[in-house]
Parts: structure tokens; C-alpha cells; sequence
């Protein structure tokens, strides 16, 4: 299991909790862990402690995996650099939000835009570089956008 987020998914379906203690690493209850997924932990423990400790500042590589849900629950906000869009930010919520040239999101615009056609993304970016503001609802008409 190299994905960190399936191997915590791993440890809680077994019945476990599983909590950051300084540099330690906390199980319960004890003794109802399999050792393959002991050995995982052990194996993965800094790693666990950056992702379970919300002071930790995650890594790049932990970014890039990382679900929105995470991104909010952490409060972390990512400058993204991209050929197509240019650069924008991705912040936890509305009140992240920093004034400056580039566009943002919050995590819940993510979700919203998520899966709609690239062109209307486009559009809504374009839009957002211009006036700012925030998607608070979005309807697509499927016939109308399809490509």
C-alpha cells in the first residue's frame, strides 16, 4: 500500500484510531492492529505523522495527492501554476481568500467545477480573473455544453 490516505483508510477499517503524540504515533486499541499493517505504519510513520499533525506543512509530493477535503480540513492553500490557466490559488474556504492578481478558489468552487466541460471552466476563470467574486451555485445544462 503506497498510498498513504489507503493505508490510514486500512488501519480505521480495522477498528482502530490511530492519533499523532509529539513524535509518536498512538493506537487503539492496542493489540487488534494486523502485523502487515503494523509493519505499514511503521514503515510510513513520518509520513503519517505530516499528514495526521495539521501544523505539519505537507511536502509537495503530499500536495499533489492530496484530496480537496484535506486541503480544507488542514488549511492549506496551494499556489497553482498551470499552462492552461495560468496561475490561481486554491485556498480552504471564502475567508482564506487573499486580495491579489491572480483568481481563487475555495475548496467548495472546487467541487462545484469539478467534471463540467473545460470550455466553461475556461469561461469561469476568464470571468474570475476579471471581477474576482465566487461561484456560490452553478446549473449546467448538459445539451447546451456538451462536447
Amino acid at each position: 500500500m503506497n498510498d498513504i490516505h489507503a493505508l490510514l483508510e486500512a488501519v480505521h477499517a480495522s477498528g482502530v484510531t490511530i492519533r499523532v503524540d509529539g513524535s509518536d504515533l498512538r493506537i487503539k486499541p492496542a493489540g487488534v492492529l494486523p502485523e502487515d499493517l503494523k509493519a505499514q505504519i511503521r514503515e510510513r510513520k513520518p509520513d503519517i505523522i505530516r499528514l495526521l499533525n495539521p501544523r505539519a506543512i505537507p511536502t509537495i509530493e503530499e500536495c499533489r495527492e492530496m484530496p480537496l477535503s484535506e486541503v480544507a480540513r488542514r488549511r492549506v492553500s496551494l499556489r497553482i501554476e498551470s499552462d492552461t490557466f495560468g496561475t490561481f490559488w486554491l485556498v480552504p474556504t471564502e475567508a482564506d481568500r487573499e486580495p491579489g492578481p491572480d483568481p481563487s478558489y475555495s475548496v467548495a468552487e472546487a467541487h462545484m467545477i469539478l467534471g463540467i466541460p473545460e470550455a466553461l471552466v475556461r469561461q469561469i476563470h476568464a470571468f474570475k480573473r476579471v471581477f474576482g467574486g465566487t461561484v456560490v451555485d452553478l446549473a449546467v445544462d448538459s445539451e447546451e455544453h456538451s462536447t
